[in-house]
């Protein structure tokens, strides 16, 4: 009973009420903070994201991103920029969740270990990583290919012709079937891989980098701290000894010492 206990401990699916407070396990605070991140993500990125599908178009008449900003802000208005962005909010917001929730059991399964801040290699943050990237394939996939025939609808929303998300994945499934949800998943698979590998392996060495920049930084602060603190603390004390040696050579009571309070 004592190994699935720890798989499962491993993998963050210890949620539950303890006695005196409610216990979150690591899937869980993964979970949530990808899922957080991809909305804030999405409609950061969602304008310049339009504006690149756009100008990517064969049709397009524009040679620049500002071009292609101003005919779509004559012909649809601000609103244009965010076209479609309330499908990829929650898409890429379960995207994001579900990788970094894979990304962290893969790496706790890896290490052994699912205590916080324990040192993790870099070719176990790479593995990890890749593992994540295969597994959210089969939700970027598709939702990269509807999302992109979404924005490159030429209708205006609300107009005769035009197509919302349920509309475009009914049409997707009658003309392709659901093979035409998986268009381009090999290509996918192979690109996000090992992407998601060297990304979450540069993070790891960054951070890695930037904790030592910053030990380094406060020793050496610390030492000259003490360096100063000796040096002042040293010059005064010779300063003291210069002085009662010379009234000494003068033939006087050392002035450090006052001979009526003896």
């Amino acid at each position: 009973m004592a190994e699935p206990v720890a798989v499962a401990e491993l993998l963050g699916v210890e949620d539950g009420i303890g006695s005196t407070r409610l216990q979150i396990g690591h899937a869980t605070k993964d979970f949530v903070a990808g899922a957080i991140s991809g909305m804030v993500g999405i409609a950061a990125g969602q304008p310049l994201d339009t504006l690149r599908v756009r100008l990517q178009q064969q049709s397009c008449q524009q040679r620049s991103a500002a071009g292609v900003w101003k005919a779509m802000s004559a012909r649809e208005g601000i609103r244009g920029l965010f076209r479609g962005m309330s499908y990829p909010i929650y898409t890429t917001a379960l995207q994001n969740a579900v990788t970094f929730q894979a990304q962290g059991a893969a790496c706790r399964l890896l290490t052994g270990t699912c205590v916080r801040g324990q040192t993790v290699s870099w070719q176990d943050m790479c593995l990890a990583g890749m593992f994540a990237g295969a597994v959210q394939t089969c939700i970027s996939s598709p939702v990269e290919m509807l999302k992109i025939r979404l924005q490159l609808q030429q209708t205006l929303p609300g107009a005769p012709g035009y197509l919302g998300l349920w509309g475009m994945l009914r049409q997707v499934i009658a003309q392709e079937g659901l093979q035409g949800l998986t268009r381009g998943f090999g290509v996918t698979l192979a690109r996000d891989c090992p992407s998601y590998g060297l990304y979450f392996a540069t993070y790891h060495w960054a951070v890695q980098g930037f904790k030592y920049i910053l030990q380094s930084a406060q020793t050496a602060a610390t030492t000259a701290e003490s360096a100063a603190h000796a040096l002042s603390t040293g010059t005064a004390a010779r300063a003291l000894a210069l002085a009662e040696s010379s009234s000494q050579r003068q033939g006087q009571q050392p002035l450090l010492y006052d001979e009526s309070e003896a």
